[in-house]
C-alpha cells in the first residue's frame, strides 16, 4: 500500500508543530506491506497545495492523509470536509493572508473524505484512542491542503483514500508529558494506516 503523509513546520504562535514532528518520526518508521512517503509541508497555502499535488501526481498514492494542530482541540479530530475556502486572520508563513478566497475556480465547492471515517474513529476508540469525527478543517493552510488533494484526486480520477487529521498541541518546551502524547499521536496514526491496509486488502466498501 503506497501512503503519502504530510505535516507542516511551526506557523504563528506554535513554535513546536507536532504534525512535523510525527511527519518526522513516521518517515523512520517501517510498516508491513506499506511504502510511505512523509513529507513537511511549509505552512504556506500555494507552495503547500502545489507540493501536494505534485505528490499525488508523481506518487499515485492508495492512501493520503494530512496532518496538522489544532490549538485548543483535545484529542485526535478526523476531518470530513474540505472547503474551496482561503479565509483566516492569520497570514500564511510568506505573507500571505488570505480572507475568503476560493482555492481553486474550477473545483467544487467542497469534498467529502472518502475514508471509513466512522470505523477509523470505531476503531481507535477500541484501542482507547480520544478520537472524533469533525466536519470543519477550518479555512488555513490545513484545509487548503485537504481540498488540494481531494481535488488533484478527484481529477486524476484515483481511488485513493483522503482525509485530515488535527492532533492537539504540545508544550514548547517538549516535556516528558509532550514526548509521550506524541508517542500516543504516532501509533494512533499506525493504527489508521493498519486499518486501512486491512480495508483495501480484503476490497472492504468505504463509507464516510
Amino acid at each position: 500500500m503506497k501512503v503519502l503523509l504530510t505535516g507542516f513546520e511551526p506557523f504563528g504562535d506554535i513554535a513546536v508543530n507536532p504534525s512535523q514532528l510525527v511527519i518526522e518520526a513516521m518517515a523512520h518508521h517501517t510498516l508491513p506491506d506499506m511504502a510511505i512517503t512523509a513529507e513537511v509541508l511549509p505552512t504556506e497555502y500555494q507552495a503547500a497545495g502545489a507540493r501536494v499535488r505534485e505528490l499525488i501526481e508523481t506518487i499515485s498514492p492508495d492512501v493520503v492523509l494530512s496532518i496538522g494542530v489544532a490549538a485548543g482541540r483535545k484529542g485526535l479530530h478526523l476531518e470530513r470536509v474540505a472547503l474551496n475556502l482561503d479565509d483566516a486572520r492569520l497570514p500564511d508563513n510568506a505573507g500571505q493572508l488570505c480572507q475568503g478566497s476560493p482555492i481553486t475556480d474550477d473545483g467544487a465547492p467542497a469534498y467529502f473524505s472518502n475514508m471509513p471515517l466512522a470505523d477509523l474513529k470505531a476503531s481507535l476508540l477500541e484501542k482507547n484512542v480520544p478520537v472524533t469525527i469533525s466536519n470543519h478543517a477550518g479555512a488555513y493552510v490545513c484545509n487548503h491542503v485537504f481540498y488540494s488533494a481531494m481535488h488533484t484526486i478527484n481529477e486524476l480520477g484515483l481511488n485513493t483514500l483522503c482525509s485530515f487529521l488535527h492532533i492537539p498541541a504540545i508544550p514548547d518546551d517538549y516535556d516528558q508529558h509532550a514526548q509521550l502524547a506524541l508517542l500516543g499521536i504516532v501509533k494512533s496514526v499506525e493504527y489508521i494506516l493498519e486499518a486501512l491496509q486491512e480495508r483495501i486488502t480484503n476490497q472492504l466498501p468505504v463509507a464516510p
